[in-house]
């Protein structure tokens, strides 16, 4: 089936339809959505001056936006910031129920819910963590930060991370980022070295896989290398960040 042509409205054109069709379909997809808290783990909100269109109409926060539901998410989950329309108000929940795209509304959605921001509930209900706003579409590269959390590397040479992409198949690059115990260092990865290397470096590989049924970043740390020592044996201490660039569906 072609595609059809909307009608640009001569001057003094009667039928102003054909100006808010052409209005609408050129803005359908626009969000600028402003989260607080976007670098800790607290809680965010929508921050005064967001704005975004949800199927099909344009709505602003003039204050500060608390978002609703996040008792309702289990502990280490994945989940997702959406904004939820009534009639003229709209306000912000929280869900662990996955969207999709729809391209006709021109976002992720569930029914006339529109999706504009990713969030990960950690260990307890006081980790907001890993704030990512969505501004991708299916097929293009997406980005999810991950925190390391507790890895006392002169101790324990792997790390398995979940990072919560529906299919490890669609990860393209992995970067990561380690600290030290005094916050001081920070190390950053962009390639793994391979396990059989000899280097006395940091890491020697980065694998993506599946277990049991979770998906998985999992680190080796090199046998009495960069980092197997005493400058990286804190524990209950965030080890650094993983970086994953993967293909949207």
């Amino acid at each position: 089936m072609a595609g059809s042509l909307i009608q640009m409205p001569a001057n003094g054109a009667a039928d102003w339809s054909d100006f808010v069709t052409i209005t609408q379909e050129s803005y359908k997809e626009f969000q600028y959505i402003i989260l607080s808290n976007t670098t800790n783990d607290s809680e965010p909100k929508i921050q005064a001056g967001s704005r975004c269109v949800v199927n099909g109409a344009m709505y602003k926060f003039e204050v500060e936006e608390s978002i609703t539901g996040w008792a309702s998410i289990a502990n280490n989950t994945q989940a997702w910031i959406k904004l939820v329309p009534a009639g003229s108000s709209i306000t912000a929940a929280f869900t662990d129920s996955a969207p999709t795209y729809d391209a006709d509304k021109g976002g992720y959605y569930s029914t006339n819910d529109r999706y504009v921001a990713e969030i990960f509930r950690g260990a307890s209900s006081a980790v907001y963590g890993e704030k990512n706003i969505i501004t991708w579409k299916p097929g293009e590269i997406a980005t999810r930060k991950l925190r390391i959390g507790d890895w006392d590397m002169d101790a324990t040479t792997t790390v398995n991370i979940p990072h919560n992409i529906s299919s490890y198949k669609t990860i393209r690059k992995i970067s990561v980022v380690i600290r030290d115990d005094s916050d001081v260092s920070y190390i950053y990865h962009a390639n793994a070295y391979d396990h059989a290397s000899t280097s006395t470096m940091g890491l020697t590989l980065i694998r993506i896989s599946s277990i049991h049924g979770i998906q998985y970043v999992s680190i080796d740390r090199v046998p009495s290398g960069w980092f197997d020592n005493v400058d990286h044996d804190a524990t209950s201490y965030n080890r650094g960040w993983v970086i994953i660039e993967y293909e949207a569906s």
